[in-house]
């Protein structure tokens, strides 16, 4: 029987932070500009594409994706008279620190991976996110328990868009038994049922009412997929 899990990754295996808006910051400063940090997360609230999931880029992705946006951050610098040889060099830091982030992973992740996979589950990472996450999955050693990566940003649609739940279950060859877990009641769990998959909200039992199973730690998720 092939039988699969699909994980998010931001506030699901690791916990939620605000990656973009620390990079953007942080790249910022090392040239010498300030600019509040209520300002830089309203401006990539504006243009991260995760925030839009209404829109088809299917003909912008990987490297393409990163130009349009490290575009609209040169615009950005612009807008407060920064140089322009410093608005470069600010795009290169951003990815840079955006790539090399320091996530915190919830303590149960990589034994509730593994546990999954020990009772016959197919793992597989269902994000929205930036291109080279998976560089940051094989960072932290979770590589091992996942047979394949569903990143939005290399396919063109941001979950709860039902084309990436279809792309990542086409992928997938059509699984008999499938869950998504996920942090988010709205991109998550949603996107997933209208795709037919079955799910699991964690880390937010507040909505709990949204999903069809919720659990505050991942290893007891291994006490609801089936044997």
């Amino acid at each position: 029987m092939n039988k699969a899990v699909f994980w998010d990754f931001d506030g699901t295996l690791v916990h939620s932070n605000e990656s973009f808006l620390c990079s953007l910051s942080n790249s910022l400063l090392k040239y010498n500009y300030i600019v509040e940090r209520h300002v830089i997360r309203d401006f990539l609230t504006s243009v991260c594409t995760w925030n839009m999931p209404q829109r088809d880029y299917a003909d912008m992705i990987r490297e393409d994706w990163w130009n349009e946006l490290l575009d609209k951050i040169t615009l950005f610098c612009n807008k407060y008279g920064i140089e322009k040889e410093d608005s470069v060099l600010i795009c290169k830091g951003f990815k840079e620190n955006v790539i090399h982030y320091e996530y915190k992973l919830y303590d149960d992740a990589e034994k509730a991976l593994s546990s999954c996979k020990l009772k016959g589950y197919n793992n597989y990472l269902l994000t929205n996110n930036f291109p080279e996450i998976v560089q940051v999955v094989e960072r932290y050693g979770l590589d091992k328990y996942f047979c394949d990566y569903f990143v939005s940003t290399n396919i063109g649609y941001e979950k709860p868009r039902i084309e990436i739940f279809n792309y990542a279950l086409r992928a997938a060859n059509h699984p008999d038994v499938c869950y998504m877990v996920g942090d988010n009641p709205i991109a998550d769990i949603n996107g997933a049922q209208k795709a037919g998959i079955k799910t699991i909200l964690v880390h937010n039992k507040s909505n709990s009412i949204f999903s069809d199973f919720c659990c505050e730690e991942l290893l007891d998720i291994t006490k609801i997929i089936l044997d």
